[in-house]
């Protein structure tokens, strides 16, 4: 069954007394339940993205890595820690060589034409051009997980490292005891990738941010699957029936009970009979989440020896 916000808030509205069920409520003497219907849907869909298996929030992404670009920079100062330039569309998070200075920088965040830098700047010049080298992308708001494979578009694998200092070690090949491990095939030993959290100036929340070994020398595109939230919605989307983007066999039997038992707990909720019956669902719905543990792909197997 394929639900609306306005199925779903109608749904929830069952249990109210007659006179708080109008959509939009005109009595002004009566509390507006649609705000606490909201914040029980939303923070379910929450909730089901972080747990729920593959299959309901999987889909495809890609990342985009620009070639090494030269901007004009100026403000430098020996020690400081920031530099001022026109910078070019996803320049926070990357590498950059500044004038004079024989070791890379990286760009932390930039902020109206000011970038932060992780490293004091080592060298006498104020001013000149700079190399950009695009080794890192903004993962979209809304991804919380990215799945293996990590693959560049129409080529190999890009084997994950599970921190930075992994990311530097080469791949390889070796035997234990007959048992031989082997790589997943057509893997590109040079590269590899991490994917880690940041939160940016000003930001309300988290964001994720993939980063290569090493910057590629001219565009590449990088194509993989990775776990999305499914949104959160507004009193508009009430009113323009929007879609719920779940999988139909969550919505009644995980979806509902899990936004009824929020919505019980709200400060317009008066009905002391059904909490019982919705908590003995929410049990089974918590259950049929633990229940699924799909295999994911695995990086790399383990054989017998021969």
């Amino acid at each position: 069954m394929s639900l609306t916000v306005r199925n779903v808030v109608e749904h929830l509205y069952r249990y109210l007394r007659k006179e708080q069920r109008e959509l939009p409520l005109t009595d002004p003497d009566l509390d507006d339940p649609l705000p606490e219907a909201l914040a029980a849907i939303n923070g379910t869909l929450q909730e089901l993205a972080v747990r729920a298996p593959q299959f309901a929030t999987k889909r495809l992404s890609v990342a985009y890595f620009q070639a090494p670009a030269s901007v004009a920079v100026s403000g430098l100062t020996r020690g400081g820690f920031t530099v001022t330039a026109t910078w070019p569309t996803g320049a926070a998070g990357n590498i950059i060589q500044l004038p004079g200075d024989p070791n890379p920088n990286r760009i932390l965040f930039i902020a109206d034409g000011i970038a932060t830098l992780l490293y004091p700047h080592l060298s006498e010049a104020v001013s000149g051009t700079a190399t950009i080298q695009h080794d890192s992308v903004d993962l979209p708001a809304d991804l919380i997980t990215v799945f293996d494979p990590v693959r560049v578009r129409g080529g190999g694998i890009i084997r994950p490292a599970n921190g930075r200092v992994n990311q530097q070690m080469p791949l390889h090949v070796s035997d234990d005891f007959g048992r031989r491990w082997v790589t997943t095939p057509r893997c590109d030993a040079a590269q590899a990738y991490f994917v880690d959290t940041f939160t940016a100036p000003g930001a309300a929340f988290p964001q994720h941010r993939l980063t290569l070994r090493s910057a590629p020398s001219a565009d590449l595109v990088l194509e993989f699957q990775a776990k999305f939230s499914f949104g959160a919605f507004t009193q508009e989307d009430v009113f323009r029936d929007t879609a719920i983007p779940m999988p139909a066999e969550f919505t009644e039997s995980i979806f509902l009970p899990l936004a009824l038992f929020r919505f019980f707990s709200s400060s317009v909720m008066r009905n002391n009979d059904a909490p019982k019956f919705v908590a003995e669902q929410v049990k089974t719905a918590n259950l049929l989440l633990a229940a699924m543990h799909p295999q994911g792909r695995k990086p790399s197997r383990l054989y017998p020896g021969l």
